[in-house]
């Protein structure tokens, strides 16, 4: 069984709409079914405003796919569907909802004939039309939209064929922290929670960093990235990476050598005040590429804490002070309701 989960962006200070998409006679939170091909079921979904403003709200059919390491993802709207969504007879309709009303949607799903066995996916989204204007922070003011999605998972009965392939190496930097990167693509018919390995040496073959290697879901058919973060922007120079992946439930893996590839210097207009010679080396730290390294965090929090004690002795120092000077009448305040 796979987890499909709501998308749902976290917005700013003042209340966002709040739209949900909750799936009728199923014991999850997403549908789960299995239609044999030539076959049409009969569905219910309930569009609802959990919210306490009027929306104007959305609602479509998407293609499902899974995000950067595994995972439930489903597309914009307006974005060319594929033929499994096609499968659905869930026409785009825009509609008002009123605080706390919920809407029963009816739709059907028809599995073509000639359909092949094998597990399929697919989803439905419900957004604010109107973007909602929130702040993030100081003098910038955003425009979002508020997208629920709900997981489509479709199973045609017949053979399953599991297969799965790594592909190739990458790398990219952003914020003076280094992202290497392989190609995973599920070539069969079942979907897939591979598990494994990732490693990184240096030109001279040394290990700079291990950990495990675990993936959500990967959709039959489809493929993604697995990406493992570093602690730190790797120096300019010639590496090479290995990743070995195995889905425990039907058995499908892969593994790869070591894949080489060169991390560029930055050009001069790209390189961030206080950073280039001065970035730390991979090999001269503790790294779990998918957790970063541990250190810094501890020295940070340690900061954190004595800051923390240094102002609440500062406050208690100041209240020790007040309550030894005398208080005319006029300076009191009463607490609220008293």
């Amino acid at each position: 069984m796979f987890a499909f989960g709501a998308v749902s962006p976290v917005l700013a200070e003042h209340e966002a709409p709040r739209l949900g998409l909750t799936p009728i006679g199923q014991d999850s939170q997403y549908f789960d079914i299995v239609v044999e091909p030539g076959q049409t079921t009969e569905l219910q979904v309930e569009l609802a405003n959990f919210g306490h403003d009027q929306v104007l709200a959305r609602t479509f059919a998407a293609d499902a796919y899974s995000i950067v390491n595994g995972g439930f993802g489903a597309d914009l709207f307006g974005e060319p569907a594929s033929n499994i969504t096609d499968w659905l007879e869930y026409p785009p309709e825009e509609l008002t909802l009123e605080p706390d009303e919920g809407l029963l949607i009816e739709f059907s799903l028809s599995v073509p004939a000639e359909t092949p066995p094998g597990d399929y996916i697919t989803a439905l989204v419900a957004e604010n039309i109107e973007p909602y204007g929130g702040s993030a922070g100081g003098n910038v003011a955003m425009e979002q939209v508020n997208r629920t999605a709900v997981a489509i998972a479709i199973d045609v009965p017949g053979p399953r064929d599991a297969a799965l392939d790594i592909g190739a190496v990458g790398h990219k930097a952003a914020n003076s922290v280094s992202f290497v990167t392989f190609e995973v693509a599920n070539q069969g018919n079942v979907h897939l929670k591979p598990t494994g390995a990732f490693t990184l040496r240096d030109a001279a073959d040394a290990e700079l960093a291990a950990a495990p290697a675990i993936m959500d879901s990967v959709y039959g058919g489809l493929a993604t990235l697995f990406e493992a973060p570093l602690a730190v922007a790797l120096e300019p120079g010639d590496y090479c990476a290995e990743l070995s992946l195995t889905d425990e439930v039907t058995g499908a893996t892969d593994a790869t050598e070591c894949l080489p590839f060169t991390v560029e210097s930055p050009a001069a207009d790209e390189v961030e005040p206080g950073q280039g010679s001065t970035t730390i080396p991979v090999a001269e730290v503790a790294i779990n590429p998918l957790i970063g390294n541990p250190i810094p965090a501890l020295v940070i929090a340690a900061g954190l804490l004595l800051a923390l004690l240094g102002i609440g002795w500062l406050v208690w120092r100041r209240r020790r002070q007040r309550s030894e000077c005398p208080r005319s009448r006029a300076e009191r305040r009463p607490w609220p309701g008293g």
